[in-house]
């Protein structure tokens, strides 16, 4: 559903308004798939795919702060109305990762200034322009600093390699949508 596509979307671009500091140079990836490498030494990690089909990973040191986002799991339930309509509107919470990546030393701040700059940037209320989605909310539910585990999840059979200076923020958050399965269903670009 394009609705949670442009909810991250979004949500990254409220962060890159808000953090216009010369040192806060930002690269957001938005959604991100799972890269597998097989062979004689796999790897899997976190990616995107260009418009040239190249794949393009979610840290970059180019940047002094890389993000990206991941779907955890989504739950749908009927919305009930009492009225006897058809079954047609649905409530989803979605559970979601913003994973991000910061060069501590460039930004010179600490990580727990990281995660609040961008937690406390993350809207709650998005409009996300699709007819038949009545109202989309986002929560913050936790903030994890656990960067060698965090990496050792997203990055499976690399070898951990952040620089001390360097750090992977984990910002677990939920999207709430409310929609018209119908509409959403009909919609050729939803």
């Amino acid at each position: 559903m394009n609705a949670l596509v442009n909810t991250v979307n979004t949500i990254d671009t409220t962060i890159r308004e808000a953090l216009t500091h010369p040192t806060m140079d930002i690269k957001t990836y938005g959604m991100t798939k799972a890269v597998i490498e097989t062979g004689s030494d796999p790897k899997e990690y976190p990616a995107v795919l260009t418009t040239d089909n190249e794949i393009q990973a979610a840290i970059d040191d180019n940047f002094s702060i890389c993000t990206w986002h991941k779907v955890r799991s989504q739950n749908v339930t009927a919305v009930e109305d009492g009225f006897g309509d058809e079954d047609n509107d649905k409530a989803s919470e979605t559970s979601m990762s913003l994973l991000v990546w910061g060069n501590l030393n460039r930004l010179q701040i600490n990580e727990t200034q990281l995660a609040n700059l961008i937690h406390y940037t993350i809207p709650s209320v998005v409009n996300v322009g699709i007819n038949g989605v009545y109202s989309t909310s986002v929560d913050v539910t936790s903030v994890n600093y656990e960067s060698k585990a965090i990496f050792e999840r997203e990055f499976q059979g690399v070898s951990y390699n952040l620089d001390i200076g360097s750090t992977i923020i984990q910002i677990d958050y939920s999207i709430n949508m409310q929609f018209n399965k119908s509409c959403v269903a009909q919609c050729t670009t939803c």
